[in-house]
């Protein structure tokens, strides 16, 4: 009895730059983009808008850091999507 599945292996060794790209991976400066699209914001949230509204907030600023942490999380959740 025969099976026309390929080991894992065989597809492993026959799969080349071409096959790759037709499978629809990102290439380098894609995996970049993204990282700096879900990264960037949350270091601005933390290290500039936070810094900047704490002082005007009526809240603790734990409280208000933590929120701003989870706006950023709501927009990793987004660019996830």
């Amino acid at each position: 009895m025969t099976t026309d599945a390929l080991s894992q292996h065989a597809i492993e060794v026959s799969t080349d730059r071409t096959q790759a790209d037709q499978v629809g991976q990102y290439n380098l400066w894609q995996i970049l983009g993204i990282w700096a699209l879900v990264a960037l914001p949350m270091l601005l949230l933390a290290w500039v808008v936070a810094p900047a509204i704490i002082p005007y907030s009526p809240l603790q600023p734990v409280i208000t850091y933590w929120l701003l942490m989870i706006a950023g999380m709501v927009w990793e959740f987004v660019v996830s999507w």
